[in-house]
């Protein structure tokens, strides 16, 4: 959560190895969940789905329907990453009902983020800006998941062709992102902007943005996709 993704490694590496042979599954399930997490922020989705469904099996033997309406959200997640949206909806579809049975508010709009992602995935653009924005409205909030909305919002009205309204959302996507930890939503709005801003012929104002997007990366000291 803090960006220091090597201190986060090593601490899980020494973890996995104690917690390999322990039986306890909610101590598995953890350390599964955690590895996933960091391997996706590590923008290594093919491991981290292997981990995020290893801890769906153990979830599936349990009765904590919160914990797995949140994993599924995260497996759709990552298929989304890994550019399978059809796969990604199949999870939303199985978590959705949980997620307004037992989740908060804050729950439910993180969940329609993923949702608007996979829909605008698809080539349904106006349904995914409905969900965006009702996402983005609900997490005014916390700056990275109303970024990551807002962000979302800012690429389907560009894909619309609406160029003023996706740069001024973007533009707030990159200040909500900015004000937390180095993160990698921050440089995808940046470089979304940046190839928004180009398309408009405004070549310095993107090239900054692309070497911030960079900055964020050096900070961290590894690439972040």
């Amino acid at each position: 959560d803090s960006g220091r993704f090597a201190e986060a490694e090593r601490v899980l590496e020494d973890a996995l190895a104690r917690g390999r042979d322990v039986g306890d599954p909610y101590t598995r399930l953890r350390l599964y969940w955690s590895e996933s997490r960091l391997r996706g922020e590590q923008g290594q989705s093919e491991v981290a789905a292997r981990y995020a469904k290893k801890a769906l099996e153990i979830l599936r033997t349990t009765e904590d329907t919160y914990a797995l309406a949140h994993m599924l959200q995260s497996l759709a997640h990552i298929h989304l990453d890994l550019d399978r949206p059809r796969d990604a909806l199949d999870f939303l579809d199985e978590g959705r009902e949980l997620i307004h049975a037992v989740g908060t508010p804050l729950d439910v709009a993180q969940f329609q983020i993923e949702e608007a992602r996979a829909l605008a995935a698809i080539g349904e653009p106006d349904e995914a800006a409905v969900l965006a924005t009702k996402a983005a409205n609900a997490l005014r909030g916390d700056s990275v998941d109303a970024g990551r909305a807002y962000a979302l919002l800012g690429g389907i009205y560009a894909d619309l062709g609406e160029v003023a309204r996706a740069q001024e959302v973007l533009e707030l996507a990159v200040e909500l992102l900015d004000r937390e930890v180095p993160n990698r939503y921050l440089v995808q709005a940046c470089r979304r902007l940046a190839e928004l801003l180009k398309e408009k012929g405004e070549d310095e104002a993107a090239h900054e943005l692309l070497e911030r997007a960079l900055s964020v990366q050096q900070r961290v000291g590894r690439p972040l996709s």
